[in-house]
Formats: C-alpha cells, structure tokens, sequence
C-alpha cells in the first residue's frame, strides 16, 4: 500500500534502495536469459493451445508473477521504495521481452500499458506518468534500433506510434487520479477506524474508572458485560443471569423489558448488618439489551448529612454570637439600673429605673423568643378567614402604638390565609415594630389582605425612610438590621412563617417613600381547612 503523501523521502532512501536494486536486477538477469534460451530451443507451439507458443506463455506467465512479487513487496517497509525498484525493472523486463520477440513487430508491446496502470495503483500517478516517459522512451528507442536501416516509414506507423504513446500518458493520468482517489479513501477509512478505536478505548477507560455499577444483560437477562464497580458488587457475573444474582433487579428489569425509555428507581439493600441504598438506572439498547446503572446512595447521602449538621453548626454559632452581641447592652442597662436603684433616694427615680429594667427584661424576653423561634423548624397552616385572624392583632397593635401611628387596614372579608392566630401575631407585630423603631416621629402603616394574581397576597407599607440599600439584599437573614438598635431577627421572623406556608416574602420601595413587604402564598385548596405542609 502507498504510504501516506507526508512521509518523507528520507525514510524511502534509509528502507534500502541498494540492495534491493540488486535482488531485482539479478532477477531479471535470470527471467531474461531463461527467455533467450527458450526462444531460442523450445518449440514453438504448445500442442494442447495450438495457438499460444511456449514462449509466449512462459513470458506473460513470468510477468504477471513479477506483477504479483509487486504487490506483495508493496506490503511491507517502505512501499513507495519498492514501488518504484520494482517499476524500473518490470520497465526493463518488458523491453527485452520485446526485443527477443520482434521488435517493431513483437505483440508484447501492451505490456507497456499493463505496466503504467500497475505503477499508478503502486506508487499514485507521479509513478505512473515516470513509467509512461519511460515505456515512451524504451519503446522509441527499440523501433528506432530495428528501422534504423530502412529506407522509409509509413505516416500511418508514425501515427500509430504516437497515439500508442498518447495511450501510456492517459492511462498514467486516469489510473493515476483512480489510484489516488482510491489510497485516500482507504487512508481516511483507516483514520476513522483508528479514531473509533481511540474512542472505544476511552470509553472503555471510564468505564473502568466510574464508580458506577455499570451492567449489560442480552435480551435473556444473561450479563454480558460488568466494569470493575459491577465486579465488586457481583462476584464473577459474565455469563451468569441476573435473575440467579439480584432477584429484585431482574424483576425491575422485566417490568422495563417493554419500555423504551430510562427507568430510575431507588432501593435499599442489605449486605449482612448494613443497609446499602442504591439509585437504579435502567436503560433500554439495541435488540432487548439493557443497560443497568447501579448509583451508591449511602455514603452520598452520609456525606449530605454531614453537611447540613455541618451547616446547622456553623449557623448556631453565627446565632449564638450575634444574640450573644444583642443581649450585652440590655444586660449593661439592668446591671446600670439596678445600681442606680441602691444609691437612688427619691421613689420617682426609682420608679423610672424600674421602668426602663422592665422595658430591657422584656427586651430580652422577646430576643429569646424570637431566637427559639427560628431555630424551629416550621410547618404550614390550615388556610383561615383572614378576617377574624387579622382583626384581634390590628386592634392590639392600634392600642399599643396609640397616636404615635396610624394605621389602616383593608381586609378581604372573602379571603383566606394559611396562618394561625399566633403566626398572623407575630408577622404583623414584627412588620409594626419594625417600622416604629425606623421611624419614631408619628407616620402611617398600611396593610392590606387581598386575593393577588398569584394567590392571596399580604401587604405591609409605611411611610418611613425605606430600606437601606446597602441591606436591601439580606433584610430577611438574621440579625441584618437597617438601624444600630435594632436586632435584625423579626423580619427573619416573617419570612420564617412565610416560607413555611410554601409562600415567599419580597421587599421594595412603597411609591412616594417608604417601605414595601409583600407576602404570598399558592391559592388555597378547594376546602379551606386542608393543611398545608412544608
């Protein structure tokens, strides 16, 4: 086979030019004096041919074996090399065949053209056009050696010589081109061969190195194929069937035996004492084949559990400085008060001091509460009228606040929260404190229970400075607070009781200043008692 065009000529030369021209030119030495001898001693017709004369039988038969040794040597090292070595002396044997066998009359002449052809499916047209020149050049010179002393030649043998050298050029070029097409048809095959064999290898690699159970049973539930993971799970499973190793997934796999798409189930198996879950992959090939994908769940999910324990330290240890923070200065004003209590002789500041003890205890009291609240976990409520839930708290919050604020509510008589009483309590005493102590001067708060496009929605406005924008994005995280007194847990509050009722809180900008919170939840179920669970 002709080698690819990029391979250099210096590895050509290195194959050995030498000693195969002279392995060649020996033999045809050889080939030729054997066909002078027989020309000259055999008879000259074969009985059982009658037409076909010894001679002219033992030469084709000698050329197409020297046609033959061609190919053969074309195999090897170096067939470009042994292309052209074997070329020049097919080129060499044909034209003494010619001249031991007529010369201008010899019908050995097509051998030429038989040779072009071979050059080009040897060595590509730039061989078969050098073997044309040199079967042009070989032919020429024997006509010219044998009419030398004729006294005229005919113009019909000119034109024959020459459309017989036109014939060599076009068969070296059309063989050539078919030639070359041909070598780079087969030099693409084998890349594409070679570059499947390369994907197949690396396929077989992550195969080998995925820490899945991979496993292929035949249409019979035979297992055909098993990577190393499948291996440690199944002792020796080629050849053995399913049924007989995992009774469970061979029934998982009967009931897909009928389906065309993935099949994904998840199971626990035990392996002695220890329970082993395992996620099932089962996929559909070719001709009921199906390939079976086994996921160890156990230490992912160990790992999951790991995490979140990791995770739910990390944030008691966040909680517990910042409560830590927030109850050291209400703690610096009782141990104050107190102290000032002893020295104090007029009962007036006493009772001030007393006072402002109680407020700071009740401070505490509600951090703590707020503390243990979040670190609950929460379940939703049955949906209630929103009327009668929200209506008791207002009035609470409308008494407490006195003409420090207004307030004003518009509820849907109509709608439905999934709240309780107390979570209702402590959204709207949370949204009310929290924009009291933003705004201590009188201003109004808006709320508002209404049926939204998305469900039944919440709304709590006011009138004061907003929300700060360096805190906008985190106002619902604990202990963010948009002010240096503030302890940044009541709005996580809310969204706490929000969440857990499936529904979502989001903070904005109220048109005209101030801040907006808006709360809502999925539309209720048909009955308005179903609970909903988070």
């Amino acid at each position: 086979m002709r080698p690819h065009p990029n391979e250099s000529g210096g590895d050509l030369i290195a194959a050995g030019l030498v000693p195969r021209l002279k392995r060649l030119v020996l033999y045809r030495l050889i080939l030729g004096i054997a066909l002078l001898a027989i020309s000259r001693n055999a008879p000259q017709e074969i009985p059982a041919l009658g037409w076909l004369s010894t001679y002219s039988a033992l030469a084709v038969a000698l050329f197409l074996f020297t046609i033959m040794h061609a190919f053969w040597l074309n195999q090897g090292r170096s067939p470009q090399l042994n292309a052209i070595v074997q070329v020049a002396g097919d080129l060499v044997f044909i034209a003494l065949l010619q001249i031991v066998s007529g010369q201008v009359d010899s019908y050995y002449r097509f051998l030429f053209g038989l040779e072009v052809a071979v050059a080009a499916f040897l060595g590509g047209r730039r061989l078969a056009l050098w073997a044309a020149l040199g079967a042009g050049v070989a032919l020429v010179g024997i006509i010219w050696a044998d009419l030398a002393g004729a006294d005229w030649i005919s113009v019909s043998f000119v034109r024959g010589l020459l459309i017989q050298l036109l014939g060599l050029v076009l068969i070296a070029l059309l063989a050539g081109t078919l030639s070359e097409r041909a070598n780079k048809a087969e030099w693409e095959a084998r890349q594409a061969l070679r570059e499947q064999d390369r994907l197949v290898s690396i396929q077989a690699a992550i195969l080998d190195h995925s820490p899945q159970a991979t496993l292929a049973i035949d249409a019979q539930g035979v297992i055909r194929f098993a990577n190393p993971a499948a291996l440690a799970l199944f002792p020796s499973p080629i050849g053995q069937s399913l049924f007989n190793l995992d009774p469970q997934l061979a029934a998982m796999c009967d009931h897909h035996s009928s389906g065309r798409n993935w099949l994904e189930e998840e199971r626990g198996r035990f392996v002695g004492d220890n329970l082993f879950e395992e996620r099932i992959v089962i996929a559909p090939v070719l001709q009921g084949w199906r390939l079976i994908l086994i996921f160890d769940l156990t230490l992912q999910r160990q790992q999951t559990a790991l995490l979140k324990r990791s995770e739910q330290l990390a944030w008691l240890g966040q909680m517990s400085a910042a409560l830590a923070h927030e109850i050291r200065n209400p703690l610096a004003t009782i141990d104050q008060g107190a102290h000032l209590i002893q020295h104090t002789d007029t009962e007036e500041e006493r009772l001030e001091l007393s006072q402002i003890i109680h407020a700071e205890v009740a401070r505490l009291s509600r951090l703590v509460d707020q503390y243990l609240f979040l670190s609950r976990p929460h379940r939703g409520h049955p949906f209630e009228p929103a009327g009668p839930l929200l209506t008791r708290t207002l009035e609470s919050i409308r008494q407490a606040f006195g003409a420090r604020m207004t307030l004003h509510a518009e509820i849907d008589p109509e709608l439905s929260l999934p709240l309780n009483e107390d979570s209702a309590a402590q959204i709207l005493w949370n949204m009310a404190r929290n924009a009291r102590e933003l705004t201590p001067e009188l201003h109004n708060l808006w709320i508002r229970a209404e049926m939204g496009a998305e469900g039944p929605t919440l709304i709590v406005e006011d009138d004061g400075p907003g929300i700060p924008p360096k805190v906008r994005s985190k106002v619902f995280e604990p202990f963010v607070s948009g002010r240096t007194s503030g302890t940044g847990l009541g709005l996580s509050v809310v969204a706490s009781i929000v969440e857990a009722g499936h529904g979502r809180i989001e903070a904005t900008d109220r048109p005209g200043g101030g801040a907006r919170f808006i709360m809502t939840w999925p539309p209720p179920p048909p009955s308005a008692t179903t609970p909903v669970v988070s």
